[in-house]
C-alpha cells in the first residue's frame, strides 16, 4: 500500500491500521480489497474527512492519498512528510500520526457504484491523447505552411507573379527584357542576369510545392495512424514523426 501524506494544519488526530488492503483511519476500517487492478475509486465514492484524494490500484498495489495534520509549531518532516509504502500489517507510524487506540472498529462506507473500471479509463486517456495529437498536428504543420511565406502583405501574390514571369521569360526565344518587370527589377541582386534569375525562381517554385506536398503526406499520414491507435502508446508512437523538429 502506497499512501501520499498531503499536510494540513489540523488540530484533529490521526491514527492508521493497515491489515492487508484494509486501511483503518481513526477506527473506520475502509476495505478497498475489490478495487481491480487499473481501475479507480473517485475520492468521492469514501465518506471519509481524511481522504486527499481518489484511490487507485496499480501492479497489484493500492495508491491513495491522505491529509496529514500538524499544529502550528510542526516540524520539517511533518510539512514536508514522505510517502508511505506499506509491507507490512499493524499499526501505521509516521511523524504526524498517533498510535491507534480504539476499543472497537467500524466499517468505512465505501460507495462501490463510483468505480470507474481499468477500461473506461484507458478508453479516456486514448481520447484525451488522440484529441491533444490532432491539435498538435494542426499546429506544426500549420507553423511550418507559415514559415515557407513570408507575412508581409501581398508577398505570395509576388511570388506567384515571379513564377509566371519566369516560366513566360524561358519559353520565349527572343525575351524582352522590357516585358518582364520583376525580372528587370531584381537582376543583378539575387543573380547576374535574367536567365539565371529565372531559373532560380522556378527552382523556388518547384521547392515550394515539394515542401507543401511533404507537409500534407505528413498531416494525412500522421492524422491516420493517430486514429487508428489503440493506445496511448500508439499516438505517442505516431506522433514520433515530428521529433526533432
Amino acid at each position: 500500500m502506497h499512501i501520499t501524506l498531503t499536510p494540513m494544519r489540523h488540530d484533529l488526530p490521526l491514527a492508521l491500521l493497515r491489515a492487508g488492503d484494509v486501511l483503518v483511519i481513526n477506527g473506520s476500517a475502509y476495505d478497498f480489497g475489490p478495487l481491480p487492478e487499473g481501475a479507480l475509486l473517485p475520492r468521492v465514492a469514501v465518506d471519509c474527512a481524511w481522504l486527499a484524494g481518489d484511490i487507485t490500484r496499480s501492479a497489484g498495489q493500492l495508491r491513495l492519498a491522505l491529509i496529514l495534520p500538524h499544529g502550528a509549531e510542526a516540524g520539517f518532516d511533518q510539512l514536508h512528510p514522505a510517502a508511505l509504502l506499506l509491507s507490512q500489517d499493524g499499526p501505521v507510524s509516521a511523524p504526524g500520526l498517533t498510535a491507534p487506540n480504539w476499543p472497537t472498529t467500524a466499517p468505512g462506507n465505501i460507495d462501490w457504484a463510483h468505480l470507474i473500471p481499468a477500461e473506461a479509463l484507458a478508453a479516456a486517456a486514448l481520447a484525451t491523447a488522440k484529441s491533444a495529437a490532432r491539435a498538435e498536428i494542426t499546429a506544426r504543420i500549420s507553423a511550418a505552411r507559415s514559415a515557407m511565406i513570408t507575412t508581409l502583405p501581398g508577398q505570395q501574390m509576388i511570388y506567384l507573379a515571379k513564377e509566371a514571369e519566369a516560366r513566360a521569360f524561358l519559353t520565349d526565344p527572343a525575351p524582352d527584357l522590357a516585358a518582364y518587370p520583376l525580372l528587370s527589377a531584381e537582376i543583378g541582386i539575387t543573380a547576374p542576369n535574367a536567365l539565371q534569375l529565372a531559373q532560380i525562381w522556378l527552382n523556388m517554385g518547384d521547392l515550394w510545392r515539394s515542401t507543401a506536398a511533404g507537409l500534407e503526406a505528413l498531416r494525412l499520414g500522421s492524422a491516420a495512424a493517430v486514429e487508428a491507435a489503440g493506445t496511448v502508446a500508439e499516438v505517442e508512437a505516431a506522433m514520433g514523426v515530428f521529433e526533432g523538429e
